[in-house]
Order: C-alpha cells, then sequence, then structure tokens
C-alpha cells in the first residue's frame, strides 16, 4: 500500500492570531518565560524553526512506520508543545470550550475528574480553578514537567498521574480528553484501561480528529465513521449520548458578541464527530 507524502505543518505565529484572550495569554507568557529562560520571541522561533525542521522529520518517520516505542520517544523528548498548546490554551474559543465542559460539571454535579493527554495543563488549571477535584495524565516528558512546574506556580494542588495502575478503579465522576486520541496507537486498549477508571453511570467526554497522517496516526482513520467509533465504544461499556451544545439563546449572542457566557449545555443526539465534544456515559 502506497503511503501518501505528509504535508509540511503551518507556521505559528501569535501576532497574527487575533481571537487571543490577553490575560490567559499574559499568563501564559510569563510561565513560559521563567521555565525556559527564554524571551517569548525566541521561544517562538524556536518552535517554527523546529516544527519545519527536526521536529518534522520524526513526525515523517512517524508516519511511514507507527511504532508505538517511536511514538512514545516522540512524546517524551519534543519541546514544541509548550508554544503551541500554551496559544492555542489561550484562543477565548479553547477556553469557551473549557467553560462549556464545566457548565456540564456543574449541571451534573461532577466533582472529581481526570484529563487524559493533559499537556501544558490548560484544561486542569481551568477546572481546578472553579474548585473540581482535578487529576492531570500524560506521557512523561518535557510537557508533562512544564505542566507540573505550571501548577506549582499558580498554587494549584493538581494531582499529576502517568501510570494507570497508580489509579483507583471506580474514581472518577467524569473523564475529559480532547486532540489526543487519534495520537495514541493501539485505540481500544486505551479505553479497556480508562473506562474501569470511572464511577458507575460516569462520564466519558472527548474530542477527536481522526485525520490520519504523522503523529495523527493511520490506524485511527476508521474511527472517523462515528457509528463505528461509537460501536466500539458500547463494546467497553461506554454508551453515547450526543453532542454537547450550548443553549441556543448564548450560542447566538457569542456570534455576534464573543464571550463566555452561557446559560445551560444541553446534550443533542447527533451521530457526528465535527469538531464537538461527544459525550458517553459508563454501563453496568
Amino acid at each position: 500500500m502506497q503511503i501518501s507524502e505528509l504535508e509540511a505543518p503551518v507556521r505559528l505565529e501569535v501576532h497574527k492570531m487575533t481571537s487571543l484572550d490577553k490575560n490567559i495569554w499574559q499568563r501564559n507568557v510569563r510561565l513560559l518565560e521563567e521555565y525556559c529562560g527564554k524571551a517569548i520571541a525566541e521561544i517562538e522561533r524556536e518552535y517554527n524553526d523546529a516544527i519545519t525542521g527536526i521536529e518534522f522529520e520524526m513526525q515523517k518517520k512517524i508516519h511511514r512506520e507507527p511504532d508505538p516505542a517511536l511514538i512514545r520517544k516522540y512524546y517524551e523528548t519534543c519541546n514544541t508543545y509548550l508554544f503551541e498548546l500554551s496559544a492555542c490554551d489561550s484562543l477565548r474559543e479553547q477556553q469557551r470550550e473549557y467553560h462549556k465542559v464545566a457548565r456540564f460539571f456543574s449541571q451534573h454535579k461532577i466533582n472529581k475528574i481526570m484529563d487524559f493527554g493533559g499537556g501544558v495543563g490548560g484544561f486542569c488549571v481551568f477546572m481546578k480553578e472553579r474548585g473540581l477535584d482535578t487529576t492531570y495524565f500524560d506521557v512523561v516528558g518535557n510537557t508533562s514537567r512544564y505542566a507540573e512546574r505550571k501548577f506549582k506556580k499558580l498554587g494549584l494542588a493538581i494531582t499529576a498521574v502517568y501510570d494507570f495502575n497508580a489509579l483507583e478503579d471506580e474514581s472518577f465522576d467524569a473523564i475529559h480528553t480532547a486532540d489526543c486520541l487519534e495520537h495514541v496507537p493501539h485505540l481500544m486498549e486505551l479505553f479497556g484501561k480508562l473506562t474501569p477508571k470511572l464511577k458507575k453511570d460516569g462520564y466519558f467526554i472527548l474530542k477527536a480528529t481522526f485525520s490520519g497522517g504523522g503523529i495523527h496516526l493511520r490506524e485511527n482513520e476508521k474511527y472517523r465513521d462515528i457509528a463505528f467509533f461509537i460501536d466500539q465504544l458500547a463494546e467497553r461499556k461506554l454508551r453515547f449520548l450526543g453532542q454537547l451544545k450550548d443553549d441556543r439563546l448564548s450560542f447566538n449572542v457569542n456570534k455576534i458578541i464573543p464571550n463566555y457566557g452561557m446559560l445551560a449545555v444541553y446534550i443533542q443526539y447527533r451521530k457526528k464527530h465535527s469538531g464537538n465534544y461527544l459525550v458517553f456515559r459508563k454501563q453496568a
């Protein structure tokens, strides 16, 4: 089978990002500069050099030969996520997604949560600042070390875990993951490890882009078929509820005047990825 060439990544230039939440970005800049010991302009330049150079070469290698050991090594050693995820985390639309999930947690009286594939820890910080019992889970590496340093600097007691065996079964009200599953080899084996960590009737909230290529593993392209994906999770005791939506009035107001306010959220039964959070619930 012929493997298509991987497209070169687009350079990330923060000064062209018009939807940054300036307060969040300024905090992230301060934390990044302190951790890296460099000015943000230099961090950005080094990031763009890496994603079009050495990091891109590694991604092409993974694209050709998606070996689990090589994939793990990539996430253990790469530095690029520090800048990329800090910038994306500072976008107003990303912060609004966090507000949407927080509203869901509030409406369903959810308190103890885990963020799987927590990256630089933006989601965990957001939820902990709103009083939730929050656990961070990711691969040990440069990104997770920065996240733990970030939690400490912000004075937030967020538990960082890197081994499934360190987690008790039926210990979480909800597990959240976003933009992570497409990177995971043998994905259904992962759900076999995660689902037991949910309490009875616990929620699994996820967002994924199963587009093959590079570190978006080609083996996971099959999960773009939403019906197939839902059936696979049903076999692992996760029942599909629908897409997470904010109320219609808040949605329309936000289109005119971007804001974080929403009166409520609800679940719409719609079998489609389309960039939305999908909500599943654990079955007995």
